[in-house]
């Protein structure tokens, strides 16, 4: 019989579940990698809960590459583990890109200030986590307190704000002959004094010039011929 593990990575992979909940299940770093592996093409998990796992820096960086491409778990709890700042870091380049993430719970997980510094920072260009839960851990009041000046609700307004691009208006259409947009006869009258302009000198009348038998371009009058006949 496939174990609890086992029939949660199969629904992950095709896609059934939404939320995936291993409380003290010790599945440790080798089960962290399974479900991170699922996660890396899953579109449908929310919410997974991970605490009390014995999971460590591996099992977290394992999961940390999942969330550079998952783009639907809001809610993950890893808290009562011991990923340490090693997997803390991990987490935190993930962040960087991650824009689904919202709730990240990492109490209890032995980061110190180099893991939390790192969080803080992945915090000043992500727009997505609300809530990041660091209880229980060695970082001191300072940094604790600049992570939550990060999280308040203005300092992620304006960081999603910054994050808008910025629509540029089209160039308006250029004038012809200095009239108003859309007028037609101006137009019109650059076709065709253009069309003139182009247009092939007219050719003289037959009578001026005629070519001679012998092709020597020699020209006549009617007057010649009036003397002639009178001879």
């Amino acid at each position: 019989m496939a174990s609890k593990l086992e029939r949660a990575i199969v629904e992950v992979r095709a896609g059934t579940v939404t939320e995936v909940n291993f409380h003290g299940a010790l599945i440790g770093d080798a089960g962290a990698t399974q479900l991170a592996d699922a996660l890396g093409i899953n579109t449908s998990v929310k919410e997974l809960s991970l605490h009390s796992n014995s999971i460590g820096e591996a099992g977290a960086t394992q999961l940390a590459d999942a969330l550079r491409t998952n783009t639907s778990v809001k809610q993950l709890s890893l808290y009562g583990n011991s990923i340490g700042d090693p997997g803390a870091t991990q987490l935190a380049d993930a962040l960087r890109t991650n824009t689904s993430v919202e709730k990240l719970y990492l109490w209890s997980n032995s980061i110190g200030a180099a893991g939390a510094t790192q969080l803080a920072d992945a915090l000043r260009t992500n727009t997505s986590v609300e809530v990041l839960d660091l209880d229980y851990n060695p970082i001191g009041e300072e940094l604790k307190g600049r992570i939550e000046a990060l999280l308040a609700p203005a300092a992620r307004a304006q960081r999603k704000a910054e994050a808008t691009p910025v629509a540029v208006p089209a160039p308006e259409a250029p004038e012809w002959g200095g009239a108003a947009a859309g007028g037609s006869e101006p137009l019109a009258g650059a076709v065709a004094a253009a069309v003139a302009c182009a247009a092939p000198p007219a050719a003289p009348p037959a009578s001026a010039v005629s070519a001679g038998a012998d092709g020597d371009g020699s020209s006549s009058s009617s007057s010649d011929d009036d003397d002639e006949d009178a001879e």
